[in-house]
């Protein structure tokens, strides 16, 4: 397991990321990174917010090797 730190725009995008806590491969690391890069969310609505805002999300990501 990875745990991506995300800051997602109001919109909804990904704006940047680091790993909050590695997998201990730094593979799995990267994958996660790129994956978490590439995804966008539903957009944030909250009274007083302006486009420069940006939300923290912490994104386990689980990889199951077979």
């Amino acid at each position: 397991m990875v745990i991506i730190a995300v800051y997602y725009s109001t919109a909804g995008h990904a704006k940047r990321a680091e790993v909050f806590k590695s997998s201990g491969f730094e593979r799995l690391d990267r994958a996660a990174l790129e994956a978490v890069l590439a995804s966008q969310v539903t957009p944030f609505r909250r009274a007083g917010v302006n486009e420069d805002t940006q939300f923290l999300l912490k994104a386990p990501i689980n990889f199951v090797l077979e």
